[in-house]
């Protein structure tokens, strides 16, 4: 018996002819199995396995391909039927499912990476779709934008009714100015779903009128409405500290059922203790020149990035100064901890260039170590606060009384840092001094089975 993989789909009729499993055809051996294989790719080039228990593992006939190369694998499947390939062509017309499928995945990707809808224009995006699927023909913009705003109605409704379910819910909310001056207010809620934090934004409405508290209470109102949520329901209501925002709350839903937000408190204490440290104002200034001097230079920041590299320092852990932003919390600690990162390879540039600013002294960069030490537990407290997959409230308290512990074993040596130390203490009276005393805050913590 011939130990080619052909006889797996032939059986011997006589010496010179073998009998085709998969049609009637006889094929003539001629003392080889060329013959049979010519048939199987001519007549069978989808032909599935047989029965057969013929060992096709190797092929060892005289005129013979080996098996590797002539089969990959030995199971395949059927040739599609002339109808089959015409539905199956049909399926990426308009209409058809596999558009269907196609737009739909598209709308994902669309609204999962939070593109533009001119991304569908691109010419590597359509690129891409003619590789994947030359068939179908990706529609235009437009189309999108109707797929998104029909699935939003479809999910709006979805949630309106899961909303209606649920007995305590938390809002959170801010006002917020874009680049073209227009202002929003944003609203978003949050509740527990078979013991998960779940979170969607309700929606970013356009505020056209003075921002007065009876205004904003308006607007939330009508949110709150449009979403079929009854005020009774809402537990909490988180906000930044603006008087009007906060009296928009107070009226709406209670002054008991208003939370701050932490982390915005916390820049706040940050903000107010470095700003009532006068000597502290001034070292930052002076920080802050050299950071711009070497942001507005292209050759400066080669200059430091080509210090970096001549120490040993790889091309992914170079390190650019940090130039503090208002908007942005912590953003003074960042830039002060950076500069002191890379203050060596500042004083090497900054002391060959006569048009550099004056850099800080080696008592001011101690004094700068000492105020980023005071500094740091905000960092830390506000990466603590600002998380969006567990829940932060009963962490308040807690966090203010290790900080406070902390700061009490601070013992600064100079003179502004002492008094940064004695700003943030009582910043930290003024603002957290009465916390223990809000029930939300004192029953989540009560109720946290860590505390």
């Amino acid at each position: 018996m011939s130990t080619s993989a052909c006889w797996k789909y032939f059986t011997k009729c006589d010496k010179s002819e073998a009998q085709c499993h998969l049609c009637p055809k006889r094929v003539k051996t001629g003392g080889g199995t060329s013959n049979l294989r010519q048939h199987l790719e001519r007549r069978h080039p989808n032909r599935k396995s047989t029965n057969s228990s013929t060992d096709d593992s190797v092929c060892t006939c005289k005129n013979d391909t080996p098996v590797a190369e002539m089969d990959s694998s030995l199971t395949y499947t059927a040739q599609p039927t002339i109808t089959t390939s015409i539905k199956s062509v049909q399926s990426y017309s308009s209409g058809g499912e596999k558009c269907k499928r196609l737009t739909d995945t598209v709308t994902d990707f669309i609204i999962t990476d939070n593109m533009p809808f001119s991304v569908v224009d691109g010419r590597g995006f359509r690129s891409l779709m003619k590789f994947v699927a030359p068939l179908y023909k990706l529609p235009t913009r437009n189309t999108f934008k109707h797929h998104i705003d029909e699935r939003y109605d479809k999910i709006a409704e979805m949630y309106k009714t899961k909303l209606n379910t649920v007995k305590s819910l938390i809002l959170t909310t801010d006002i917020w100015t874009d680049h073209q001056m227009k202002s929003f207010l944003g609203i978003t809620v949050h509740f527990l779903s078979d013991y998960k934090l779940v979170s969607a934004t309700l929606g970013v409405h356009e505020l056209n009128e003075s921002h007065t508290a009876d205004y904003i209470s308006s607007k939330l109102k009508e949110i709150l409405h449009e979403w079929n949520i009854n005020i009774n329901c809402i537990t909490a209501v988180v906000s930044d500290n603006g008087p009007n925002i906060v009296k928009a709350i107070h009226d709406t839903f209670g002054k008991n059922r208003h939370i701050p937000c932490f982390a915005h408190t916390l820049n706040l204490v940050c903000e107010k203790s470095i700003s009532n440290t006068d000597s502290l104002l001034e070292l930052i200034s002076k920080i802050r020149a050299v950071v711009t001097w070497f942001k507005k230079s292209v050759t400066n920041s080669d200059s430091l990035r080509k210090q970096q590299l001549e120490k040993g320092i790889l091309e992914g852990n170079i390190k650019k100064l940090v130039l503090d932003v208002k908007t942005r919390w912590n953003s003074t600690y960042h830039m002060c901890a950076r500069l002191i990162e890379v203050a060596p390879y500042i004083i090497n540039i900054t002391f060959t260039n006569v048009n550099a600013p004056e850099m800080l002294t080696t008592i001011e960069l101690e004094i700068l170590k000492e105020v980023v030490t005071l500094l740091k537990p905000f960092e830390n407290m506000i990466k603590e606060a600002c998380a969006e997959k567990y829940i932060t409230l009963s962490k308040v308290i807690p966090l203010l009384s290790c900080s406070v512990a902390q700061y009490t074993k601070i013992i600064p040596s100079s003179v502004i840092a002492r008094d940064l130390k004695i700003n943030i203490t009582n910043e930290f009276q003024k603002r957290f001094g009465q916390i223990e005393k809000s029930f939300l805050l004192a029953a989540a913590t009560l109720l946290d089975p860590r505390f």
